[in-house]
């Protein structure tokens, strides 16, 4: 609900979703970023570091993007930069769904509606982890 009520009161282009914990990966994450957005594509996304406690693990995504890599992950909205417009033009996030609107939208935008997409080749965010298994 609080993602749908930010898309609908956001006035840019470009929308990233980050959380409490989450941070750009460096000082330099947005002008990397701004760099590629003339390239006006739908769906931005990049690897994202989950840091734990005891350990940082990268999370990459293929440059390649099909039902078979949604079927077992997904792109991370943190680390994915989403053309406002399809919001308007396909969905906002389904609210009956507690954790995987996110996971949802990708899988329509991309499976259904075949929206352009582009891997960025640099790590976009730190994201807090706090589901590792001990020790990890």
């Amino acid at each position: 609900n609080a993602m749908n009520k930010g898309i609908l009161k956001a006035n840019g282009k470009y929308l990233i979703f980050m959380n409490s914990g989450d941070s750009f990966a460096d000082v330099q994450v947005l002008h990397k970023i701004s760099k590629e957005l003339i390239s006006n594509i739908d769906i931005y996304y990049g690897a994202t570091n989950l840091v734990s406690k005891h350990k940082t693990i990268t999370y990459e995504i293929p440059e390649k993007l099909n039902f078979n890599f949604f079927l077992k992950s997904s792109i991370l909205h943190a680390s994915s930069i989403i053309k406002k417009e399809l919001f308007h033009n396909i969905s906002l996030y389904n609210e009956s769904n507690k954790m995987v609107s996110d996971w949802e939208f990708f899988i329509i935008a991309i499976g259904i509606h075949k929206v352009s997409y582009k891997k960025l080749n640099f790590i976009i965010i730190k994201f807090k982890y706090f589901y590792y298994n001990k020790g990890v």
